[in-house]
């Protein structure tokens, strides 16, 4: 019997997490051991006439986590816009570091290596590339009065889609894309239009990712966690702020602030998710 306060609570956390760039909504709920049941819940939809269902019992899970979700992201919207006005510099090396204890999270997902699959490392890290120059094309959000829904719906698409994979950051992926403020916007300007587009952008993330991830992962988990670390690596280098503007007391409280994001994520890194996902068996 699923305890669906548990799962509301576990949705709350997935949340927040996903709103603070550098902790992966994923590894979330592999700590809190229900990331098997969300890979399995999401992967067992399934097409039928013109629509696609899920099965039964995961509509149920699914509502009540999103419901938790929703929770946890409107309630830390603010706190994050907050940071980012006020303290640009500490906040982006904090996520540095937090990124960095993230990246020892994915390589303790990794088996037996061959020396053709650190190859994808450098794919991750193209990939990142052209979808990092392709949001650079498009004008910011706010920028344009509100005008450029595509950007919404596409962080909300990038959003789902690292959502689903343990290790990485939605929020983290959002921000170095260049959408994350965009996002932040609409939810603290209360735009429903604009969070609607965000919400199609997500389910469509959803949709696409979750039997494409799990496929990878089951067949092709190497390959598929090298291919992440080259995106967490190439994404090191749009989150560097320090510029010749920045004080070197600055600098020294952003370099102790990077430590302290580091030592907050570690205990993450020690729990890996190779056993939850190995485990997790999919219906369709």
């Amino acid at each position: 019997m699923v305890s669906y306060v548990g799962v509301l609570l576990s949705g709350i956390a997935m949340g927040i997490a996903n709103i603070i760039p550098g902790i992966s909504g994923g590894t979330v709920l592999v700590i809190l051991k229900v990331y098997e049941k969300f890979v399995t819940a999401l992967s067992s939809f399934h097409l039928k006439g013109k629509g696609f269902i899920f099965a039964p019992e995961a509509w149920k899970f699914l509502i009540v986590l999103g419901i938790g979700a929703l929770i946890g992201v409107f309630g830390f919207a603010p706190v994050m816009a907050f940071l980012l006005t006020r303290f640009e510099l500490f906040t982006y090396l904090f996520l540095i570091g937090i990124l960095l204890s993230s990246l020892l999270f994915v390589l303790k997902s990794l088996t037996t290596t061959h020396k053709a699959e650190v190859l994808w490392v450098g794919v991750g890290i193209l990939a990142f590339s052209l979808v990092f120059w392709a949001s650079s094309r498009v004008a910011p959000y706010a920028q344009t009065g509100g005008g450029n829904t595509l950007r919404l719906f596409l962080g909300g698409l990038v959003g789902a889609i690292f959502m689903v994979l343990p290790g990485i950051s939605g929020s983290m992926m959002l921000i170095v894309l260049g959408l994350y403020e965009d996002i932040l916007f609409a939810i603290n300007h209360h735009e429903p239009l604009s969070i609607v587009v965000i919400g199609l952008g997500v389910i469509a993330g959803i949709l696409i990712s979750a039997k494409v991830i799990r496929y990878c992962l089951n067949r092709f988990r190497n390959q598929t966690y090298f291919f992440v670390v080259g995106l967490m690596l190439a994404s090191l280098v749009p989150l560097w702020k320090v510029n010749s503007s920045h004080t070197a007391t600055d600098i020294a409280l952003g370099f102790g602030f990077l430590v302290l994001g580091f030592l907050l994520g570690y205990p993450l890194s020690k729990t890996s998710p190779a056993k939850q996902i190995e485990n997790t068996h999919l219906t369709s």
